[in-house]
């Protein structure tokens, strides 16, 4: 498989874990940033991804990247960190005191990105 069609492959893999269309995404669209793609969702896609590309995923830290499902830590993400799909003056201002809440339960509040180009160096060494 060549680079493109290895691309085009990650890219329909994740636009099925993101419920989007892969015209949607590029090489540069961050997993839980830009898609929203944490806790138990993240953990299906890593899950996925090693079969489909016979991938060696055994070192990866998952909380390196992502905060588990429904902990202080995914709530804080999602409200802080991830990007809204609303734009709306009084839903911003919500998910600003949404975060400053969530962060005064959760332990970790900082990740690793990880990126649709980063899957795709993966897949081509075989690992992480």
């Amino acid at each position: 498989m060549n680079n493109s069609e290895l691309t085009n492959h990650i890219l329909r893999l994740v636009a099925k874990h993101a419920l989007c269309q892969p015209d949607r995404l590029s090489i540069t669209t961050k997993i839980g940033e830009d898609l929203r793609i944490v806790g138990d969702d993240a953990d299906e896609l890593l899950a996925e991804f090693p079969s489909e590309f016979n991938v060696d995923m055994y070192h990866i830290d998952f909380e390196t990247y992502f905060p588990c499902e429904a902990t202080a830590n995914m709530h804080f993400y999602l409200s802080a960190i991830a990007k809204s799909k609303y734009q709306n003056p009084l839903v911003l201002a919500i998910r600003y005191l949404e975060a400053k809440f969530w962060r005064l339960f959760a332990s970790k509040t900082s990740y690793q990105t990880l990126t649709i180009e980063d899957l795709v160096k993966i897949a081509s060494r075989g690992r992480i």
